[in-house]
């Protein structure tokens, strides 16, 4: 495997020159929100992934979406090799598919009452290809985290 940035996927660009670590690391907010639920669409290698896991705080998790299975398993290996260990961290979780059901079941998995807010966070421009569908995703994250709030709201005035 080349330790060359992917810069197109079939035909289609999916990083620019000058879109390597240092860009992705520069994108990373300097002391993320607690309680923040990040979405991060298209992370291909996972550059920048490390130091937002570094500077998160443990009730905040990281939600990873490549919508191209066929993408996501090449850069599977570039994706393991530049995390490292932190690849097991239980704060970073994939979401399998941009469906409704897939969605729903992660919805399952995530420390609700910990988290207060959705955060669109793009570590490069291969998102865009996509773009609509991550924007749809990321909406209904935000929408499912509000609705569960004011449902706990709700049921607490009861």
């Amino acid at each position: 495997m080349s330790d060359e940035p992917l810069l197109t996927w079939k035909g289609r660009r999916v990083r620019a020159p000058g879109e390597g670590i240092d860009a992705a690391t520069r994108k990373v907010p300097a002391a993320p929100r607690p309680g923040s639920l990040f979405f991060v669409p298209s992370p291909l290698e996972g550059w920048g992934l490390d130091v937002l896991l570094q500077r998160l705080s443990d009730d905040s998790v990281v939600i990873l979406l490549e919508v191209d299975p066929e993408l996501r398993r090449f850069c599977d290996g570039r994706f393991r090799s530049h995390l490292g260990p932190q690849r097991e961290d239980p704060r970073l979780l994939w979401l399998e598919t941009d469906s409704e059901a897939a969605v729903s079941s992660l919805f399952e998995k995530l420390p609700l009452d910990g988290l207060r807010r959705c955060e669109f966070l793009t570590l490069g421009g291969s998102w865009l290809a996509h773009s609509a569908r991550y924007r749809q995703v990321f909406q209904r994250l935000d929408d499912g985290l509000t609705r569960w709030w004011a449902n706990r709201m709700t049921f607490l005035h009861l």
